[in-house]
């Protein structure tokens, strides 16, 4: 019964989007993917996707924390 209380309150939640403008945002140079996407922006709101930070070749960039 918790389950279906759970997904009746969760179906205006995604109601909400369903009519909002959304424009996927890539850095320039990025290339597109089909499976992620850098950020999206939904009406006035910016989700920013996470992921490690490599250099320009890919890898992983040079730290300051050498010894």
């Amino acid at each position: 019964m918790s389950r279906l209380i759970a997904a009746v309150a969760l179906v205006p939640l995604c109601a909400l989007t369903v009519g909002s403008e959304k424009k996927v945002v890539r850095p320039p140079g990025a290339e597109p993917s089909a499976s992620w996407s850098h950020a999206l922006l939904v009406s006035d709101t910016l989700y920013v996707s996470s992921m490690g930070g490599e250099n320009a070749e890919g890898g992983l960039p040079e730290t300051s924390n050498k010894k």
